[in-house]
């Protein structure tokens, strides 16, 4: 009777070992993904950044952030390349 309570407890302590180690090899493999989804949101970012402040410099701050009607497009000429490009 003892014996098959020390096994018992036994394998439970194994079974969560093996457990919180599968869960650790999960945890750092999804901290890699979130790493990798922030850098892709912030080069995001950082690529509309200067069409943003073209916006922000031609028709001041509230303006540029309304939504823009079809026919409004920017007056500097790389920022109206950069809009056609992409």
């Amino acid at each position: 009777m003892c014996f098959m309570r020390l096994n018992t407890l036994r394998s439970f302590f194994i079974m969560k070992v093996v457990r919180t180690a599968k869960y650790q090899i999960k945890e750092r493999y999804m901290k890699t993904e979130i790493y990798w989804m922030t850098l892709t949101v912030l080069a995001t970012a950082l690529f509309w950044l200067p069409y943003i402040i073209d916006r922000i410099l031609e028709h001041d701050l509230l303006p540029a952030l309304r939504n823009p009607e079809r026919d409004t497009r920017p007056e500097s000429k790389w920022a109206n390349r950069m809009m056609y490009a992409h």
